[in-house]
């Protein structure tokens, strides 16, 4: 009975990690760039089928030795919403994605003044409906000396009343 025990625990140990995955900046509300080769990529089992659908794409790869994987695909030109769907041992679907024009504000303390802080505040928030097609991710700060798989955390947002207040201001009106 222990041998039957064991080897169902292991069985049931092996399928229970078998889950792709992605890096959390892939996820729902994301803007991807416009007109350009769109490169994705994630984890999952070594050997694992992933299958990923994109508008009028399907491509399909293979997870390597270390359960890394990565589909590039063909440039789009603007647009949305869209959703994406990436299939293997199990399926995620992102939704309510963009294309468009991406870009990467850094800075240090002039990046994180927020909209809520700035000049015409109120007008702004208020505005904030009239641009659906602004979003933003706030990656969470994180020191390390060596190229991460992942953020710590971050989320896409969409532009509104509620999520404008805590945008990076020059990067709102940037954009």
């Amino acid at each position: 009975m222990k041998k039957y025990s064991i080897f169902l625990l292991l069985f049931c140990l092996q399928f229970g990690f078998a889950k792709v995955t992605l890096p959390k900046f892939f996820s729902d509300n994301m803007v991807l760039q416009r007109n350009k080769p769109i490169p994705i990529w994630g984890f999952a089992n070594a050997g694992e089928k992933i299958q990923l659908k994109f508008k009028n794409q399907v491509q399909n790869t293979i997870a390597d030795e270390k359960g890394n994987w990565k589909i590039t695909l063909s440039p789009e030109k603007e647009g949305g919403p869209f959703e994406m769907k990436i299939s293997g041992e199990n399926t995620i679907s992102i939704k309510n994605i963009l294309i468009g024009e991406v870009w990467l504000c850094s800075g240090q303390s002039n990046m994180e003044w927020n909209v809520k802080n700035s000049n015409d505040a109120e007008k702004e928030i208020a505005d904030a409906a009239k641009y659906p097609f602004i979003r933003q991710i706030k990656v969470t700060k994180a020191i390390n000396s060596l190229p991460q798989n992942d953020i710590n955390g971050g989320e896409w947002l969409e532009n509104n009343s509620e999520n404008v207040q805590d945008f990076t201001a020059v990067g709102y009106f940037f954009a």
